[in-house]
């Protein structure tokens, strides 16, 4: 009997155990379903019954023009080549850890074309087609050109528009007025309605000025303030050049060789020691999910201990001091060493795996 018992105590602590492991990805899996069940909510709806600020009948519908103009653009050359130019790009460049990256490259491309080249893809459809918009409506879509990737704070959906406004990330405050817009998603302003207060990043442009409406493209984010810090890096992307420029270890494959000879013999501490300078403010990793905090020191320790468990760095959080991973933090200034040197050590982990001491710690939960 006490065999038994001991045996159904351990599972149920065993159980207990799962529960706990699994309520983080719970909560986050929710987070999720509830943001999908509002997308397929605002599909089931169907499209928007109007769009106003429309100049012409022929632009009236401005979600389907968007629609066959990415088509041609993602599926028909020249357009084919370039975006799948610039979507390797995007991937290969500084940023291209981020989700999505290529999604990102494509909404870039059907709005600015590809940096440094004069072929546009709004311009070759209205080259196409133009025959079915007359002048003031092919100068309306042009706007779209204006198009800039924006954070922005939601407002209420009214009719066929949502009020939106310009918002500071890292002063959590209004950076400007307020304003109304249209969305070229399949299901328009819809989506926004259940997010007031909540931020979006995406491009916008404009659509009647002469009204006061703009129009939001109909790709981006949107997150709780509360999470503002996962649109720290995000929003890097309005910088082309940057997020296609790459790193000197990625240039070419000797570069990448030579780098992965000198990381392995590299002194990490004395590296970052050299080269860190403090304090800085950047987003950090943690157990809630990305916050923006201030790097303030590197914690020493010795060089065996440094490469067994890795290098770690002493972050401000309010009044407390906490311990944060090297591999976590992302300097917000892409232009500094700081990013430099902790983009180097993120491509060293990445192609040697984790130190010594963490490859058989199980993460806590």
């Amino acid at each position: 009997m006490a065999k038994r018992k001991d045996a159904r105590d351990e599972l149920r602590r065993r159980r207990k155990q799962r529960e706990a492991r699994r309520a983080p990805l719970r909560e986050r899996d929710d987070s999720i379903g509830a943001e999908l069940l509002d997308m397929f909510r605002a599909m089931a709806d169907g499209p928007m019954a109007e769009f106003p600020g429309a100049c012409d009948p022929s632009v009236e519908r401005p979600e389907m023009v968007k629609y066959r103009m990415a088509t041609l653009a993602e599926f028909e050359e020249p357009g084919r080549s370039k975006l799948k130019r610039l979507e390797r790009q995007y991937r290969l460049g500084k940023l291209g850890f981020l989700p999505d990256i290529e999604h990102w490259a494509m909404e870039e491309f059907f709005w600015h074309g590809a940096p440094g080249d004069e072929w546009h893809p709004l311009e070759a459809f209205l080259q196409g087609e133009g025959d079915l918009f007359p002048p003031a409506a092919c100068r309306q879509l042009r706007r779209w050109k204006e198009a800039e990737l924006r954070v922005l704070e939601i407002g209420q959906v009214r009719d066929s528009t949502v009020q939106l406004r310009p918002w500071n990330l890292r002063e959590a405050s209004p950076a400007g007025d307020w304003f109304r817009a249209i969305d070229l998603s399949m299901s328009g302003v819809k989506l926004y309605r259940p997010r007031a207060g909540w931020l979006t990043l995406t491009y916008l442009a404009p659509w009647a000025p002469e009204e006061d409406l703009f129009c939001t493209m109909g790709y981006g984010m949107i997150l709780a303030k509360a999470n503002f810090a996962s649109l720290l890096v995000p929003q890097l992307l309005a910088d082309p050049q940057l997020v296609c420029s790459r790193w000197p270890w990625e240039a070419d494959a000797q570069s990448k060789r030579e780098s992965e000879t000198e990381w392995r013999r590299r002194d990490w501490q004395g590296w970052f020691q050299q080269r860190v300078v403090f304090p800085f403010d950047a987003v950090v990793l943690t157990n809630e999910g990305a916050s923006l905090l201030t790097v303030e020191d590197i914690e020493r320790v010795s060089g065996e201990q440094a490469r067994k468990m890795g290098i770690y760095f002493g972050v401000r959080w309010g009044g407390i001091k906490l311990r944060s991973g090297a591999t976590g933090i992302y300097p917000l200034d892409m232009s500094a060493r700081n990013a430099a040197a902790f983009a180097e050590y993120r491509a060293y982990r990445h192609r040697v795996g984790p130190p010594s001491g963490m490859r058989n710690l199980q993460p806590r939960r």
